[in-house]
């Protein structure tokens, strides 16, 4: 039906061909009225297809902008693409950023555990400082009571101070007369020494008091032959006067090492020895005497 409209419009040869037939089979009068009914319908046709023109031209207008919509879909599809990767990463970093606060609540429950431990040991601690506090404050009372004590203490130090001071006198003058025994008995013991060699064995022997300065000081000392004389006097002799000797003996051997070529006689010369230096004497072969009486023999071995 549009294309014989068309033809009926624009082709002229149609619509001649069209009106031959007419005119055979239709009157005048009939052509008339096909005639206004054609013009009415041409009429119709040209403003129809004015009208479709008008739609076209819209519908290109619509197509452009539903193709500038089109990219622009495309574009957000695009963005939406890119946001949902960046969703995605986000969704991965919320993840581990709850694995950590996990592990981070876990530690908040552990230190939530340790403060109440902790506030428990406070709580001993704050009653233990209580019990030392009263502790402290009855010792501040026994120290009231300690002061007025050390003063009576100082008091009667003060008077023992001066028993002291009578007493150190006279041990001053004790020490002195002691000093001139014991220098009368290192002599005693020379002398005594020297006549026992030449009356028991023949010998003449010098003997003498060795010092030897920041080292040591022997009190009898002599040499003879392949002999050497190393001996200790003493007032009273105990065990002490023994390892007297022999501390001296181990040093001279280390200052004088030509002494170990030799035979060593050991002598102490005490005036009262005492028991157990006599066993120990008798036993090491040491010559212990005290000038009138002899405790072990003297041997020249």
């Amino acid at each position: 039906m549009e294309d014989v409209v068309k033809n009926l419009v624009n082709n002229a040869e149609f619509v001649s061909k069209v009106a031959d037939e007419v005119e055979k089979r239709v009157t005048i009068k009939e052509l008339k009225e096909i005639n206004e009914k054609i013009s009415y319908l041409i009429t119709n046709v040209s403003q129809l297809v004015d009208s479709m023109k008008l739609v076209w031209e819209k519908f290109e207008d619509y197509d452009k902008k539903f193709n500038i919509i089109l990219e622009q879909i495309y574009r957000n599809q695009e963005d939406i693409k890119r946001l949902n990767e960046r969703l995605d990463k986000h969704e991965e970093e919320i993840k581990k950023l709850n694995e950590r606060l996990d592990k981070n609540e876990e530690k908040l429950d552990k230190m939530i555990q340790n403060l109440g431990k902790h506030e428990e040991e406070i709580k001993k601690l704050n009653e233990r400082l209580d019990k030392n506090e009263e502790k402290l404050d009855k010792m501040i009372q026994n120290l009231g009571k300690h002061e007025e004590e050390i003063k009576k203490l100082n008091e009667r130090l003060d008077k023992n101070e001066e028993k002291l001071d009578k007493m150190i006198k006279k041990l001053d003058q004790d020490y002195k007369t002691i000093a001139r025994v014991v220098g009368n008995t290192e002599e005693e013991a020379l002398d005594y020494l020297t006549w026992k060699f030449k009356n028991e064995f023949g010998k003449d022997v010098e003997l003498y008091r060795l010092d030897i300065p920041h080292v040591t000081e022997i009190d009898i000392y002599g040499e003879f032959e392949d002999y050497v004389i190393i001996g200790e006097t003493k007032e009273r002799g105990s065990i002490s006067a023994y390892n007297e000797l022999a501390r001296h003996v181990k040093k001279l051997q280390k200052i004088k090492p030509e002494i170990n070529n030799k035979k060593l006689i050991l002598i102490i010369y005490a005036l009262a020895p005492s028991k157990d230096l006599i066993d120990q004497c008798r036993k090491e072969g040491i010559y212990l005497t005290s000038g009138f009486r002899d405790y072990s023999q003297l041997k020249l071995t």
